[in-house]
């Protein structure tokens, strides 16, 4: 029976492009180590593996495209940094972990990272996901899945769940996205764990039908909260809080639930507005409205 293919290729300095599609390639950075691609790109395909110990992978004005069951793992404090005109992709049952104090930091104006067809990011114990002027994408089958201590940001760009893409935020773990907006579409579902915390700083719109679950967890908005056909969210001993003058709108038989204890605000001059048989449902929760703002309740809507 023929043998499978294995290359190693164990990197310190180098700056090239690469391209590894043998099946079961590997390539390993070591620690201190540092690969580094200036106008090429990085292709990981075929089953083939990047593992950086204590390494450093830097990519500056081009892709890094993962797919094909291809792996990148980074732990032991490594660094993935892309920068300039690029784009992170990954499709087709490919992964990429950080773990044990790794971060990857992506600074591309107007770049794209598209997670998609089973894709899965982790981000793990005290590690750090950071994307700056860029817009994010997750869709088809993807997952972000941010464990215990873990931290994404998003600065100047747009996070979009699309699909049936899914966002785990596990115990203690926390997101922000700033200056940029958050979408969750189709069937794609953003759960928040007891402890964890989500911040926007724009505009946070929900169309999907599986509810965003915000559980013993908190999730604050400076902007607006929209709801559209028939999205949930539903909070279960947590917070919800909407200011800066945004607004709490649902629309298409939208819902809000929340229930144990939950905390439901509208502050800094914002309103809560329902409409087109939406509903707000609260089981031992307050919904207040401070601030000059106002509740109003139209077209067959209902509040229990």
């Amino acid at each position: 029976a023929p043998v499978a293919r294995r290359d190693l290729y164990s990197l310190r300095e180098v700056k090239a492009a690469l391209m590894v599609r043998g099946e079961r390639s590997l390539v390993e950075v070591e620690e201190g180590a540092t690969f580094s691609v200036s106008r090429g790109d990085v292709a990981l395909r075929n089953t083939s593996r990047l593992l950086a110990s204590g390494g450093t992978v830097d990519v500056s004005s081009g892709y890094m495209d993962v797919r094909g069951h291809a792996t990148a793992r980074f732990s032991s404090a490594s660094a993935l940094r892309m920068s300039g005109p690029g784009t992170l992709y990954m499709g087709e049952r490919s992964s990429m972990s950080l773990e044990e104090r790794s971060v990857a930091e992506v600074d591309a104006d107007g770049a794209l990272a598209y997670f998609g067809g089973w894709a899965e990011m982790a981000v793990r114990t005290r590690s750090v996901l950071e994307m700056r002027r860029g817009n994010v994408t997750f869709c088809e089958q993807s997952q972000l899945l941010m464990y215990p201590t873990s931290a994404y940001a998003l600065y100047g760009g747009t996070l979009t769940m699309c699909g049936s893409a899914v966002l785990t935020h596990f115990e203690n773990s926390s997101s922000v996205v700033d200056g940029g907006d958050l979408r969750v579409l189709d069937e794609a579902s953003v759960t928040l764990a007891p402890g964890s915390s989500f911040s926007v700083v724009g505009e946070v719109t929900l169309e999907s039908s599986r509810c965003f679950t915000v559980d013993r967890a908190e999730l604050d908005i400076k902007g607006s909260l929209i709801l559209r056909r028939e999205a949930c969210i539903r909070a279960i001993g947590g917070t919800v809080a909407v200011a800066a003058g945004g607004n709490l709108d649902l629309f298409d038989k939208s819902s809000l639930r929340a229930e144990a204890g939950s905390k439901v605000s509208v502050r800094g001059g914002g309103s809560v507005a329902l409409s087109d048989r939406a509903s707000a449902v609260l089981a031992d929760s307050e919904l207040s409205v401070s601030g000059g703002g106002s509740f109003k309740a139209r077209d067959r809507t209902e509040l229990e």
